[in-house]
């Protein structure tokens, strides 16, 4: 490998034409010169090809992840377009970076210097802000991630792991930077185990094999939209969310007598609150006899013995008094006329 590595920085887009040129502009912009940058366009429908084919002269490369087919085991979706533009970098290192984000002049400088630093580093990530469809920054409550640590730091599978039991996921995915050599080792992400939290399930399994490094510096900006895959996946659902699945995956994998209680609890109260949750949405949605099951699921009398669990669960103790007192078709009747009819 070079002292100044090759790095692939490989954009997964689809329908993009409203972000696409402010994110290849925030990367043409980097004090690491030594990259190329590669979009993947996943059939989008709008100007997006047009507009990145308009970067071509400028060391920009377009490709088309290809139809799926029926019978070739490939999934249609954002994970896939992944997986595909990851394979067309020929650098050392490569990132996944989004195409509706923008990223500081330095971040590829900086988690390339991490990944020459620490070798037993497989990929790195960095901290991020939130920012508006009009790129300002967003100032919301301090977002649920371990800033126990002050400097850049790597992390081994049992590391993250109870970190990410007791704060979620808080890794940030479109900042990753990973070693060409640990990608083909690894494999591509798994849609299988979980549709929208693939990236989740990825990370750990890195983690597994090799350390995993975060440079704790707020390099990138996250967009929020109304047009947002994760919002929408996450607007009014009345499912349990993917990332449970994938936690549980591996707490079955590694065993409940290997983690500490203190994350196991941490653990069992998120998944509460995020049954208590989907209970609401049921009930908005008229589903009354799956709205009170998932209720009931979510007040766990355990969570009941700190103050903390009390304010998860009193919501869910308002919608289990609601189904039980008919009162629930009143409330999802405000709801609509509030805030319109939930579908």
């Amino acid at each position: 490998m070079l002292d100044v590595p090759l790095v692939s920085v490989c954009i997964p887009c689809h329908n993009a034409e409203n972000t696409i040129s402010k994110t290849l502009d925030s990367i043409l912009a980097q004090t690491y010169k030594n990259i190329e940058i590669i979009v993947s366009d996943n059939q989008s429908t709008d100007k997006t090809k047009e507009i990145v084919l308009l970067y071509a002269d400028r060391g920009v490369r377009l490709v088309d992840n290809p139809p799926v087919v029926e019978g070739d085991g490939r999934v249609f979706g954002a994970f896939d377009n992944w997986d595909y533009v990851l394979s067309q970098g020929r650098g050392d290192f490569l990132c996944l970076y989004h195409a509706d984000d923008l990223y500081d002049p330095e971040i590829i400088e900086k988690e390339t210097n991490f990944l020459l630093d620490h070798r037993d580093s497989g990929a790195v990530v960095t901290q991020w802000r939130l920012i508006d469809e009009n790129d300002h920054v967003i100032q919301l409550r301090k977002a649920s991630r371990p800033f126990d640590f002050k400097q850049n730091k790597e992390f081994s599978f049992s590391e993250l792991f109870d970190l990410t039991l007791r704060y979620q996921h808080f890794l940030n995915t479109p900042t990753l930077m990973i070693r060409k050599d640990v990608l083909l080792e690894i494999g591509p992400f798994n849609e299988e185990i979980s549709i929208s939290a693939a990236d989740l399930d990825y990370f750990l399994r890195i983690s597994l094999q090799f350390k995993l490094g975060i440079v704790n510096e707020e390099l990138h900006f996250y967009r929020l939209s109304a047009s947002h895959a994760t919002a929408n996946i996450h607007r009014r659902r009345t499912k349990v969310a993917d990332y449970f699945i994938v936690m549980e995956h591996y707490i079955n994998l590694i065993g409940h007598e290997n983690i500490s209680t203190a994350a196991l609890n941490a653990h069992e109260v998120y998944l509460c609150k995020d049954r208590i949750r989907c209970a609401f949405y049921l009930m908005w949605r008229g589903e009354r006899r799956q709205a009170l099951t998932m209720a009931q699921q979510g007040l766990e009398w355990n969570n009941l013995r700190t103050i903390q669990g009390w304010k998860i669960c009193l919501p869910g103790v308002m919608v289990y008094v609601a189904l039980m007192t008919g009162l629930d078709s009143i409330v999802g009747c405000f709801l609509n006329w509030r805030f319109g009819k939930n579908k």
